[in-house]
């Protein structure tokens, strides 16, 4: 079901002739330099193709034929691009090792691979040069030191033409239509049509925590895992049109906005079968706030919002297959950590839900909306997204995803760094209210689900008390006006929202000797009117609270403390 997507997926970007995806035989890979050559093979300069990436410096993006896969000690070049060891026979200082059997290596394939293109004047320029005594040219370039040090990518190009030399029509049509028929033929599992068998499929690149070089996503290399005396891709065949179909596609993907990564554990991709707005929404109202658009993701909710108030989702978007990919690095191969397929309708239905379970009373200044990269940053030590739980985001999306209650381990996170400097903070309640109500409406527990802001109607103790301890401390700092003390929340929080019949007597006859310093009999009068109407449900101070009840007295703290700060209306 996941290949059969992708290969869709290739298929349908593909016919889209503003796509950039690789058509067959191609990749997208960046190329820092080309060698600029005339059309008698005369070395011509070294063209820098890079540009600042955030604070390295990146090639450009070129389509380019797609990538050997390596193994072994005499491995092959790649077609008409390498690194300087196969290209110029010249490997790093750091690894002197011989290279000369490279370059020869290089020479062989541009005149074997295809024979019908030994004739092509831009490869018969490209052979020429490298059958010179290249080298003096070359050591002048100021580019050519870097080149040696960091053995980048590097491909030709013949001086004032548009395309590389790789990308020549004549190079388009032979790979393209290029099949190897010394490879075991079968029907492949994916299109149902005869096919030569891939037996080694192609790297996926970009996968957080994922070797640099890339990892597999299908591959049989274990004794293990083999059966019937098949090795390799003939345990699970797949044409070759159609592996090189799925791994393009995901390595698109990977490239393109429809991505969402944290940390090194799960990065999250998705698509639909057909151009949908989902796809561009989906990205923004998860990923972080970009500096140059802070309000992208406030936008892209709201646009999810007005689609149910006028109806914009229908017909044939609300129909339309959504997919998302959890994909994890397990060594050299990736591990799909998660698969969540439905309709567009599904999915908005399941969006709409995580952000109204999330909306709780804030100050006027702050955002209305977090990513959920801000949301977990709240429940990292010291603010550090890389000490969470490895499978927390990607759990918390999978559960939005689904409709799904939230993992156990992320309430006991936010709830223990309610003690930090951060405190107890929008964004922190805003998730444990959504943890609540979600467990809540799972479960069909016969408890209120949690309001947005102040419930007076709400009889839960573990609110109630929360919503006291916010009394008790809002008396404690106008009795203290100008001392610079800790307050009751800093030295007591942990042992009332846990263990309130250790702690709220004491609390309560500490309220009474700060009362007595209050100036106004009236806020006297009312703060003693307060504390009445919140304790007049509560029986009795439990000996413990559970996990989601002591969310509750955290959001019962928080509405009360945002109730002080809020004006009555009348």
């Amino acid at each position: 079901m996941i290949l059969q997507a992708l290969v869709d997926y290739y298929k349908r970007k593909s016919a889209d002739p503003d796509s950039s995806i690789s058509p067959p035989g191609f990749e997208n890979k960046d190329i820092p330099f080309l060698v600029q050559l005339n059309r008698e093979g005369k070395f011509m300069g070294i063209e820098d193709t890079r540009d600042k990436d955030g604070k390295k410096l990146k090639g450009k993006i070129f389509q380019i034929p797609q990538a050997i896969k390596r193994s072994g000690s005499k491995a092959p070049a790649n077609f008409l691009w390498d690194n300087p060891a196969y290209v110029f026979g010249r490997p790093s200082p750091e690894k002197p090792a011989d290279a000369s059997w490279k370059k020869e290596a290089f020479l062989y394939e541009l005149k074997n691979r295809y024979p019908q293109l030994i004739e092509n004047s831009e490869i018969k320029a490209v052979i020429k040069f490298l059958e010179t005594d290249f080298l003096p040219s070359l050591e002048q370039d100021p580019n050519w030191q870097e080149i040696v040090e960091n053995q980048p990518n590097i491909t030709f190009q013949i001086a004032g033409m548009n395309h590389l030399v790789c990308q020549h029509e004549e190079v388009i049509r032979a790979i393209s239509v290029s099949k190897d028929t010394h490879k075991r033929m079968g029907t492949c599992l994916i299109t149902g049509e005869e096919d030569s068998i891939s037996e080694i499929h192609h790297a996926i690149k970009g996968v957080n925590g994922s070797n640099t070089s890339g990892a597999n996503f299908v591959s049989f290399n274990w004794d293990a895992v083999e059966s019937y005396h098949k090795i390799r891709g003939f345990n699970s065949p797949i044409g070759e049109w159609a592996c090189f179909a799925y791994t393009t596609a995901l390595n698109h993907l990977l490239r393109s906005r429809q991505k969402l990564s944290f940390g090194d554990s799960t990065t999250i991709i998705f698509w639909a079968e057909r151009p949908v707005e989902m796809e561009d929404l989906l990205g923004a109202m998860f990923d972080s706030p970009r500096k140059d658009d802070p309000d992208r993701m406030t936008l892209s909710v709201k646009r999810l919002y007005d689609s149910y108030k006028i109806g914009s989702l229908s017909n044939n978007e609300n129909s339309t297959r959504f997919y998302v990919l959890g994909i994890s690095p397990n060594a050299a191969r990736l591990s799909a950590r998660f698969w969540w397929t439905g309709t567009v309708r599904d999915l908005s239905f399941n969006l709409k839900q995580y952000f109204d379970d999330l909306q709780i009373v804030h100050s006027w200044d702050n955002r209305e909306h977090f990513s959920l990269y801000q949301l977990i940053q709240g429940l990292a030590p010291q603010g550090d997204v890389q000490k969470v739980n490895p499978r927390m985001a990607g759990s918390f999306l999978k559960s939005i995803f689904q409709g799904t209650i939230f993992p156990s381990y992320l309430i006991t996170s936010v709830l223990s760094r309610l003690k930090d400097k951060e405190g107890i903070s929008h964004r922190r309640v805003a998730v444990i209210k959504c943890w609540i109500n979600r467990f809540t409406r799972h479960h069909q527990i016969l408890e209120k689900e949690v309001q947005v802001a102040l419930d007076e109607a709400n009889e839960n103790v573990g609110y109630r008390l929360g919503r006291l301890f916010a009394v008790l401390e809002k008396i404690q700092e106008e009795a203290l006006v100008g001392n610079s003390g800790s307050t009751i929340r800093e030295r007591f929080y942990g042992a009332a929202s846990s263990n309130p019949v250790a702690i709220f007597h004491r609390l309560l006859k500490l309220k009474n000797h700060h009362l007595s310093k209050l100036e106004s009999k009236g806020r006297v009068v009312n703060f003693e009117k307060l504390i009445a109407e919140i304790l007049a449900t509560v029986t009795d101070f439990p000996s413990i609270l559970s996990l989601d009840d002591q969310g509750r007295f955290a959001i019962g703290y928080y509405h009360q403390r945002q109730q002080f700060f809020t004006k009555t209306e009348k």
